[in-house]
């Protein structure tokens, strides 16, 4: 870059548009990343709210097999872990390699949620919305 050159922040800021959370309800979303950490049981799977570039990316868990503490938790796992693989239309008989970071096929697939209402958890994040349910498949 040529050092007689000076860039004016002011007029790239003006375009600025803050993330903010969604309404209660239900969204087409696309899975932007998805990372298994094998010692605390889970997949983490962020969403993209497709048709809300300035969304902000809803984080959630799905439990691996063998994760749930009682034989009622492991079944409400298996359910949700069915109605996540349903809703992206993963294959349910495939498997996921413990030692990857991302399960293969995830990233990219595109599928319906039902939003809970945003909640500020007074983290320093603002307000979020939470996966309430994972649609069936359309």
């Amino acid at each position: 870059m040529d050092e007689n050159v000076f860039v004016s922040f002011n007029d790239d800021l003006t375009s600025y548009v803050e993330e903010h959370a969604v309404e209660e309800g239900e969204y087409e979303v696309r899975i932007t990343s998805a990372t298994v950490n094998v010692e605390k049981g889970f997949i983490v799977v962020r969403l993209e709210i497709i048709d809300d570039p300035y969304a902000k990316e809803i984080s959630t868990f799905i439990n691996l097999p063998g994760s749930g503490r009682t034989e009622k938790e492991e079944n409400r796992n298996r359910g949700r872990r069915l109605n996540f693989l349903s809703c992206f239309d993963i294959d349910p008989s495939g498997s996921y390699n413990p030692g990857a970071q991302e399960p293969e096929g995830y990233v990219g697939r595109e599928g319906y949620v039902m939003l809970s209402a945003p909640k500020d958890k007074d983290d320093g994040y603002g307000p979020q919305n939470n996966v309430k349910r994972f649609s069936p498949r359309r």
